[in-house]
């Protein structure tokens, strides 16, 4: 997974501009955004480590949804991996990536 070398712009306050295209990806006024590849597919990481949550959305090529993930508590990202605000944001999207559906 690498980091998108593409322009992207926070569009509003829950919605992010990707090549033209706004996707609403449900983030925070205060959540930190990332955006990764891999694999012709988007990642958008969206995490706020005060309110203890982290969630990762993936995109298609066409930009479509092909799944997301939301965690939130403490414990659960101890669960994930014991220093989760430690990482790095595209080690955290790496693990985040398993609980996709």
């Amino acid at each position: 997974m690498r980091t998108y070398k593409g322009r992207y712009s926070r569009y509003s306050h829950s919605k992010i501009e990707i090549k033209g295209h706004v996707l609403d990806v449900g983030f925070g006024t205060g959540d930190d955004v990332e955006v990764f590849t891999q694999g012709g597919e988007i990642y958008v990481l969206s995490t706020n480590e005060r309110l203890d949550y982290a969630a990762l959305k993936v995109f298609d090529r066409n930009l479509d949804e092909v799944g997301e993930v939301f965690i939130d508590g403490y414990w659960k990202l101890q669960d994930i991996h014991p220093r989760f605000w430690d990482l790095t944001g595209n080690t955290q999207a790496k693990l985040l990536d398993q609980y996709i559906y």
